[in-house]
């Protein structure tokens, strides 16, 4: 049996290049499959239940010792959580284990993010994570600000976030609302670049202020061909398990895809973590309960 253990972007440095790919693995031998999903096409019917993905250590990959999951949102369980380390340790400020200090000790940088319709979020990124943390977070306009080790960079991010009044944290349902607008990328990078001088201003006799750098690059991935702007009418899918039809693109934590001419939107936290079955075909039943979004 399979069990669908990962829905992601990916970045190889070496061509320049961003992709998603999808990830199985077999429960009885964690064989891992690894599928790009560009011109991929779903026929999974997902199980009721949601098993935990296990964890990773410097060791590599260990099953999960508990199995089942009990909210739909979540891929791992509390105990492969505090295995792995990084909830409790950079989210929730307790000592990090042997696993989490190797994390925390690699350099960590501080990125002002734009979203739609004029929001500025600060956020952290491990050197690990450099290129693949903003997309990740839908984060299509952004600029890498400061850097410093794991083990201080939220100080700066908080203090940013407290004085300037900038989110560390944009809803998956904001970005969702917002995600077939094209951004104005004159008005993103204005909205950056007058945030940095604000931080640079505020922070200029501090301890911070080395941190900082002298200049920032914005970085703009929104005309990446893999970014997806849905141009019709787009229903989001909360409790179905079908995923059935021609992938379309994956925006943050959602993936789009499209069936008999209607584009369909799962959020996949939801379908991360159950077991594979397939099925021949599937139409979705387009009724007043599905939620369709704006486009």
């Amino acid at each position: 049996m399979l069990q669908l253990v990962d829905i992601r972007w990916e970045y190889n440095k070496k061509i320049d290049n961003y992709f998603t790919s999808l990830r199985l693995r077999d429960k009885d031998s964690l064989e891992l499959t690894s599928l790009a999903l560009k011109d991929f096409t779903f026929n999974f019917d997902l199980s009721l239940e949601k098993y935990c993905i296990g964890y990773y250590s410097k060791n590599g990959f260990k099953p999960c010792p508990t199995g089942l999951l009990t909210l739909p949102t979540q891929t791992q369980c509390s105990t492969c959580e505090r295995l792995q380390g990084f909830m409790s340790a950079f989210i929730f400020g307790q000592e990090p284990n042997e696993q989490m200090k190797e994390h925390l000790a690699q350099k960590h940088y501080i990125y002002l993010a734009y979203f739609q319709p004029n929001i500025i979020k600060v956020g952290t990124a491990a050197e690990s994570r450099f290129f693949l943390r903003p997309i990740e977070q839908d984060a299509l306009i952004y600029s890498y600000i400061a850097e410093n080790d794991g083990f201080n960079i939220q100080k700066l991010e908080h203090e940013i976030s407290k004085k300037l009044k900038i989110t560390e944290f944009v809803k998956g349902s904001h970005k969702l609302k917002f995600f077939a607008e094209k951004i104005n990328i004159d008005k993103a990078k204005l909205k950056i670049e007058g945030s940095f001088d604000k931080i640079k201003s505020i922070f200029k006799d501090s301890t911070f202020d080395s941190w900082l750098y002298r200049k920032i690059n914005i970085v703009n991935l929104t005309k990446l061909s893999e970014i997806f702007y849905p141009e019709k009418e787009t229903f989001l899918q909360k409790n179905e398990l079908k995923i059935v039809g021609q992938y379309k693109g994956l925006r943050g934590k959602y993936l789009i895809i499209e069936n008999d001419g209607n584009y369909f939107v799962f959020d996949i936290r939801n379908i991360i973590g159950r077991m594979v079955n397939y099925i021949d075909d599937w139409k979705y039943n387009l009724d007043m309960t599905q939620m369709k979004l704006n486009i």
